[in-house]
Protein backbone atom coordinates (compact mmCIF):
# COMPACT_ATOMS: atom_id res chain seq x y z
CA UNK A 1 0.00 0.00 0.00
CA UNK A 2 1.13 3.55 -1.27
CA UNK A 3 1.94 6.12 1.33
CA UNK A 4 0.34 8.50 -1.05
CA UNK A 5 -2.92 9.85 -0.03
CA UNK A 6 -4.45 10.64 -3.10
CA UNK A 7 -6.36 7.34 -4.72
CA UNK A 8 -5.21 5.68 -7.87
CA UNK A 9 -7.45 6.65 -11.04
CA UNK A 10 -7.69 4.48 -14.06
CA UNK A 11 -5.31 7.23 -16.11
CA UNK A 12 -5.51 5.25 -19.27
CA UNK A 13 -9.27 5.39 -19.34
CA UNK A 14 -9.31 9.15 -18.47
CA UNK A 15 -6.72 9.83 -21.41
CA UNK A 16 -8.44 7.86 -24.03
CA UNK A 17 -12.10 9.60 -23.21
CA UNK A 18 -10.25 13.37 -23.85
CA UNK A 19 -10.19 13.87 -19.61
CA UNK A 20 -8.58 17.04 -18.24
CA UNK A 21 -7.13 17.25 -14.46
CA UNK A 22 -8.49 20.48 -13.16
CA UNK A 23 -7.72 20.46 -9.49
CA UNK A 24 -5.38 18.13 -7.16
CA UNK A 25 -6.64 19.18 -3.48
CA UNK A 26 -5.74 18.24 0.06
CA UNK A 27 -8.07 19.96 2.91
CA UNK A 28 -9.05 19.29 6.52
CA UNK A 29 -12.49 17.93 6.68
CA UNK A 30 -12.39 17.69 10.56
CA UNK A 31 -10.27 18.51 12.89
CA UNK A 32 -10.81 17.25 16.68
CA UNK A 33 -8.52 16.97 19.62
CA UNK A 34 -8.71 12.87 19.17
CA UNK A 35 -8.96 12.38 15.44
CA UNK A 36 -8.11 14.84 12.14
CA UNK A 37 -9.55 13.42 8.76
CA UNK A 38 -8.30 15.11 5.60
CA UNK A 39 -9.56 14.54 2.04
CA UNK A 40 -7.17 14.47 -0.85
CA UNK A 41 -9.32 14.66 -4.12
CA UNK A 42 -8.30 14.66 -8.03
CA UNK A 43 -11.20 16.06 -10.03
CA UNK A 44 -11.78 15.68 -14.11
CA UNK A 45 -13.57 17.35 -16.44
CA UNK A 46 -14.41 16.25 -19.99
CA UNK A 47 -13.80 19.58 -21.50
CA UNK A 48 -15.55 19.13 -25.11
CA UNK A 49 -18.80 18.85 -23.88
CA UNK A 50 -18.36 22.28 -21.80
CA UNK A 51 -17.12 24.05 -25.11
CA UNK A 52 -20.24 22.70 -27.23
CA UNK A 53 -22.59 24.34 -24.97
CA UNK A 54 -20.53 27.30 -24.35
CA UNK A 55 -20.98 28.12 -27.99
CA UNK A 56 -24.71 27.87 -28.02
CA UNK A 57 -25.00 29.07 -24.61
CA UNK A 58 -22.00 31.83 -24.39
CA UNK A 59 -22.61 33.46 -20.91
CA UNK A 60 -22.86 29.63 -19.23
CA UNK A 61 -19.19 28.24 -18.75
CA UNK A 62 -19.59 25.37 -16.08
CA UNK A 63 -18.28 21.25 -16.13
CA UNK A 64 -20.85 19.61 -17.65
CA UNK A 65 -19.29 16.19 -17.29
CA UNK A 66 -16.95 15.84 -14.18
CA UNK A 67 -15.03 13.03 -12.27
CA UNK A 68 -13.92 13.07 -9.01
CA UNK A 69 -11.81 10.36 -7.02
CA UNK A 70 -10.78 11.61 -3.43
CA UNK A 71 -8.88 9.67 -0.18
CA UNK A 72 -9.19 9.97 3.35
CA UNK A 73 -6.74 10.04 5.74
CA UNK A 74 -7.12 9.55 9.33
CA UNK A 75 -4.70 10.73 12.21
CA UNK A 76 -4.11 8.03 14.64
CA UNK A 77 -5.40 5.72 11.76
CA UNK A 78 -8.21 4.08 12.54
CA UNK A 79 -7.77 -0.13 13.19
CA UNK A 80 -9.93 -3.12 12.38
CA UNK A 81 -13.17 -2.21 14.03
CA UNK A 82 -12.73 1.52 14.22
CA UNK A 83 -12.30 1.35 10.61
CA UNK A 84 -15.60 -0.12 9.88
CA UNK A 85 -17.52 1.76 12.37
CA UNK A 86 -16.79 4.61 10.86
CA UNK A 87 -18.05 4.00 7.27
CA UNK A 88 -21.98 4.31 8.08
CA UNK A 89 -20.58 8.02 9.44
CA UNK A 90 -18.24 8.60 6.14
CA UNK A 91 -20.86 7.52 3.95
CA UNK A 92 -23.63 9.87 4.88
CA UNK A 93 -21.32 12.60 5.05
CA UNK A 94 -19.92 11.93 2.18
CA UNK A 95 -23.77 11.95 0.18
CA UNK A 96 -24.92 15.33 2.07
CA UNK A 97 -21.68 16.84 1.68
CA UNK A 98 -22.14 15.83 -2.24
CA UNK A 99 -25.58 17.33 -3.17
CA UNK A 100 -24.09 20.35 -1.00
CA UNK A 101 -21.45 20.37 -3.76
CA UNK A 102 -23.61 20.24 -6.45
CA UNK A 103 -26.15 23.21 -5.35
CA UNK A 104 -22.86 25.34 -4.88
CA UNK A 105 -22.05 24.24 -8.56
CA UNK A 106 -25.09 25.96 -9.85
CA UNK A 107 -27.36 22.69 -9.69
CA UNK A 108 -30.83 22.94 -8.48
CA UNK A 109 -33.80 20.70 -7.32
CA UNK A 110 -30.96 17.89 -6.12
CA UNK A 111 -32.73 15.12 -5.11
CA UNK A 112 -31.35 11.72 -3.96
CA UNK A 113 -32.35 8.29 -5.74
CA UNK A 114 -31.68 4.66 -5.36
CA UNK A 115 -28.55 3.49 -3.88
CA UNK A 116 -26.95 -0.14 -5.53
CA UNK A 117 -24.14 -1.76 -5.75
CA UNK A 118 -20.85 -1.56 -7.49
CA UNK A 119 -18.06 -3.64 -7.63
CA UNK A 120 -14.72 -2.29 -8.57
CA UNK A 121 -12.05 -3.76 -10.84
CA UNK A 122 -10.59 -4.92 -8.14
CA UNK A 123 -13.30 -7.12 -7.18
CA UNK A 124 -14.32 -4.43 -4.32
CA UNK A 125 -17.91 -3.67 -3.49
CA UNK A 126 -18.84 0.15 -3.09
CA UNK A 127 -22.23 1.95 -2.46
CA UNK A 128 -23.38 4.29 -5.56
CA UNK A 129 -26.01 6.72 -4.81
CA UNK A 130 -27.78 8.54 -7.40
CA UNK A 131 -28.88 12.02 -7.87
CA UNK A 132 -31.16 13.76 -10.39
CA UNK A 133 -30.66 17.97 -10.56
CA UNK A 134 -31.91 20.44 -13.10
CA UNK A 135 -29.73 23.70 -14.36
CA UNK A 136 -31.70 27.20 -15.19
CA UNK A 137 -30.34 30.12 -16.55
CA UNK A 138 -30.65 32.30 -19.54
CA UNK A 139 -32.78 29.77 -21.91
CA UNK A 140 -31.03 26.77 -20.27
CA UNK A 141 -33.36 24.34 -18.55
CA UNK A 142 -31.08 20.49 -18.61
CA UNK A 143 -31.76 17.48 -16.69
CA UNK A 144 -28.28 15.96 -15.05
CA UNK A 145 -27.44 12.70 -13.33
CA UNK A 146 -24.76 12.79 -10.74
CA UNK A 147 -23.36 9.17 -9.11
CA UNK A 148 -21.85 9.16 -5.68
CA UNK A 149 -19.36 6.19 -4.71
CA UNK A 150 -17.86 4.95 -1.34
CA UNK A 151 -15.45 2.19 -0.18
CA UNK A 152 -13.06 1.08 1.61
CA UNK A 153 -10.02 -0.15 -0.17
CA UNK A 154 -7.17 -2.38 1.18
CA UNK A 155 -7.97 0.07 4.69
CA UNK A 156 -8.42 3.00 3.48
CA UNK A 157 -11.51 4.85 2.31
CA UNK A 158 -12.58 5.99 -1.04
CA UNK A 159 -14.74 8.18 -2.67
CA UNK A 160 -15.89 8.68 -6.77
CA UNK A 161 -18.47 10.22 -8.31
CA UNK A 162 -19.55 12.26 -11.19
CA UNK A 163 -22.02 14.23 -13.42
CA UNK A 164 -23.18 14.21 -16.77
CA UNK A 165 -26.44 16.08 -18.75
CA UNK A 166 -29.39 13.72 -19.34
CA UNK A 167 -31.76 16.11 -21.51
CA UNK A 168 -32.93 19.87 -22.13
CA UNK A 169 -29.20 20.54 -24.21
CA UNK A 170 -30.17 18.50 -27.23
CA UNK A 171 -33.28 20.59 -28.06
CA UNK A 172 -30.92 23.87 -28.26
CA UNK A 173 -28.38 21.82 -30.82
CA UNK A 174 -26.08 19.86 -27.96
CA UNK A 175 -25.63 16.50 -29.24
CA UNK A 176 -26.06 14.24 -25.95
CA UNK A 177 -25.50 10.92 -24.81
CA UNK A 178 -26.92 10.06 -21.39
CA UNK A 179 -26.12 6.32 -21.56
CA UNK A 180 -22.48 6.60 -22.69
CA UNK A 181 -21.99 8.93 -20.26
CA UNK A 182 -22.72 6.87 -17.22
CA UNK A 183 -21.45 3.90 -18.84
CA UNK A 184 -17.71 5.57 -19.03
CA UNK A 185 -18.42 7.60 -15.65
CA UNK A 186 -19.09 4.17 -13.75
CA UNK A 187 -15.75 2.65 -15.72
CA UNK A 188 -13.71 5.26 -14.66
CA UNK A 189 -14.92 4.79 -10.48
CA UNK A 190 -14.75 0.92 -11.20
CA UNK A 191 -11.26 2.13 -12.05
CA UNK A 192 -10.22 4.20 -8.62
CA UNK A 193 -7.84 2.38 -6.19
Amino acid sequence: MSDDPFPDVPADRLSTGGWTRMERTSETLLSIPALRVEGHTLLYEQPDLREAVRTVFERVDLPWRFFFAAGLSFTPAPTGFGRSSLFPVVFTAARREFASDLRERGFEAVERGRTRRLHTDDGGRARLTGYDARFEADTIDADVAAWLTVWDHEGRFRLAGGVYPTGGLDSAGVALDPERYREELFALIRGVR
